[in-house]
């Protein structure tokens, strides 16, 4: 699909005529990198925590700080005490029947994943800044920081390891993006241009970061997160979340399952549409399902249960933030961006842990009753071109159409399936990763009128 006519961000009509990659060398970063680094060491600290956290804070630094001195403290500022037993009700933080007393969560809880509950709700809190949902939605963000965290703390509990809790592992998701939270508060409009120049060169965010700022959100977050207070073990995996799978094993060895979890859980809440980042990116997950060794069940199990879970627990976490007109979805503005209702026929070898077919499955149409209009295609392996053509034909019968217009992914985008089932077929080729806008622009040129012939028709 062609790139927007319109320049957005830094862009040039220039620009808009080369390969995304080329032109992004072509743009100059906004600042020096000495400018950005002492930017980031002036915002070391969480400013205007509120007496209750900051209390906190230092009450859980030292030695003889008692379980009930805590509760206590917690207890008296009705807002953390709602989000503490929210958060120790959910399956980030305990198994086993609900507590419904603040005593009984700090126990069951214990300090040490107290002190770090509290921290994450002081983030949350510090960076929510209503003056920024013009470049970011700030409810979209910090729900899909929730599905992440949420992700990342199932798959801890699932590989069973006891040096990685899962309260760790979802403050490791929670947190993961908040560095695109601190550009917004450090350069304002100028991280609105990373944000408009990624959506018109149509690449990922973090590339666009690295380019302009000379440090991507991910980077941010190591220098950060230590003047924050964080332990030290969950500052890896947040650093180097968008590291590939192979490169994390060459990068991080110490952490690499950890840093592979988080990844994991990354790409998944973006295949769920679990709100927004302000990187509307849809990853392949494929590798780190490998990595960690995982049985496909477990994605087929979080796909089902993670939805609810982060609709529920957003709710305790986010109440402030919903705003006069409440919760919008992702999901429906997604949606909104076809002109006809989705209705894909999906094919792929592996359906159970496909990015592509779970992003389908979360974005199709639910009210639509009818054939499908488009074929979306995953190719994983270009040894399967011929076996998903057969595939395709085999579907299209079944349906009762022929000849859907098909979008086919690819890690590079070039791969198209063989033979005639593409014979006077409308094909798209799209890479992984690919911004969803795309997906969207692209299933519009793709599916237009008249629909797909039925087979009862055509006869």
């Amino acid at each position: 699909a062609a790139r927007s006519a319109t320049p957005g961000g830094l862009v040039t009509p220039k620009m808009l005529k080369m390969n995304p990659a080329e032109a992004l060398k072509e743009l100059k970063p906004l600042k020096s990198r000495s400018e950005i680094q002492e930017l980031l060491d002036g915002f070391g600290d969480l400013k205007a925590m509120s007496p209750s956290v900051a209390q906190l804070m230092q009450m859980t630094r030292q030695e003889d700080c008692s379980i009930e001195r805590v509760a206590q403290v917690i207890r008296q500022d009705q807002g953390i005490a709602l989000r503490v037993l929210r958060l120790s009700n959910s399956s980030a933080y305990v198994r086993g029947e609900p507590v419904t007393s603040v005593d009984k969560a700090v126990v069951r809880v214990g300090l040490s994943a107290i002190r770090q509950m509290i921290l994450n709700i002081a983030v949350i809190d510090r960076l929510s800044d209503q003056e920024h949902r013009n470049i970011l939605n700030i409810p979209h963000f910090w729900e899909h920081a929730i599905g992440c965290g949420l992700i990342a703390s199932e798959l801890a509990q699932t590989l069973g390891d006891a040096s990685f809790l899962c309260d760790d592992a979802f403050t490791m998701g929670l947190l993961h993006d908040v560095g695109k939270m601190v550009f917004l508060e450090l350069f304002g409009d100028e991280y609105r241009k990373v944000v408009e120049t990624a959506h018109t060169l149509e690449l990922p965010v973090e590339q666009v970061e690295t380019r302009l700022l000379l440090i991507n959100h991910a980077d941010a977050m190591d220098r950060l997160l230590h003047a924050w207070g964080f332990s030290a073990h969950l500052i890896n995996p947040i650093t180097y979340h968008h590291l590939s799978a192979g490169n994390i094993r060459r990068t991080t060895p110490k952490t690499a399952t950890q840093t592979a979890v988080l990844a994991m859980a990354n790409r998944l809440a973006h295949a769920l549409i679990l709100g927004a980042s302000g990187n509307d990116t849809l990853y392949a997950i494929d590798k780190f399902l490998d990595v960690l060794g995982l049985d496909p069940k477990v994605i087929a199990d979080l796909v089902q249960r993670i939805p609810t879970q982060t609709e529920d627990l957003r709710f305790g976490l986010l109440s402030n933030l919903a705003g006069e007109s409440g919760w919008t979805s992702k999901i429906d503005e997604l949606r909104s961006g076809f002109r006809q209702p989705f209705n894909p026929l999906h094919l792929c070898s592996n359906p159970t842990t496909d990015a592509t077919r779970i992003f389908c499955d979360r974005l199709r149409d639910p009210a639509v009753d009818a054939p499908p209009n488009v074929a979306i295609i995953r190719i994983g392996d270009a040894a399967e071109r011929a076996r998903l053509a057969e595939q395709l034909m085999q579907a299209e019968q079944e349906a009762q159409v022929r000849h859907l217009p098909a979008v086919v992914f690819s890690s590079t985008g070039k791969v198209n399936l063989e033979g005639a089932a593409m014979a006077d077929r409308p094909t798209a080729l799209l890479p992984l990763p690919v911004r969803m806008s795309r997906i969207i622009e692209t299933v519009n040129q793709l599916v237009g009128e008249p629909a797909a012939v039925t087979e009862s028709a055509a006869a």
